[in-house]
């Protein structure tokens, strides 16, 4: 939003872009081409409320310019701040899912160990039974 006085700074470089800092030095003095035609006070304030009316549709349509932009920026920052949400989530979710694959290959590690270890408990008690089995055969006999 523009406020007051960089309503009236603009305004003021306005008319020391067109080459006039004062009514005077612009529409009068000596340097004047035109030194028989002097203006009337009428026309000389209808000049000077043209020049004036120009000025200030100028500084219209900067203002107008500037807050479109100012749009277009506010527009942007919540796009971005979207974007980087977004993306924050996602690395988030990256982390959880890292984490959760991490934590999955240790349990399936620690199974598979259990596995191995349940697999030869079996075997050695298979062969302490067909031991065993066969001792008892041998005695029978």
């Amino acid at each position: 939003m523009i406020n007051k006085h960089d309503f009236l700074f603009l305004l003021h470089n306005l008319d020391k872009e067109a080459g006039y800092d004062d009514y005077y030095s612009y529409y009068g003095g000596s340097d004047n081409e035109y030194e028989d035609e002097k203006l009337t006070p009428n026309e000389d304030w209808s000049i000077l409320n043209c020049a004036k009316r120009q000025r200030v549709h100028q500084v219209a349509s900067i203002i107008e310019l500037i807050r479109s932009n100012q749009a277009y920026n506010v527009n942007c920052n919540a796009e971005f701040k979207q974007s980087f949400e977004e993306a924050n989530r996602l690395c988030e979710y990256v982390k959880m899912m890292k984490f959760m694959e991490e934590s999955w290959q240790k349990k399936m590690n620690t199974l598979q160990s259990s596995m191995s270890i349940t697999k030869r408990r079996l075997k050695a008690e298979d062969s302490d039974r067909n031991l065993d089995a066969s001792e008892k055969a041998s005695d029978v006999h």
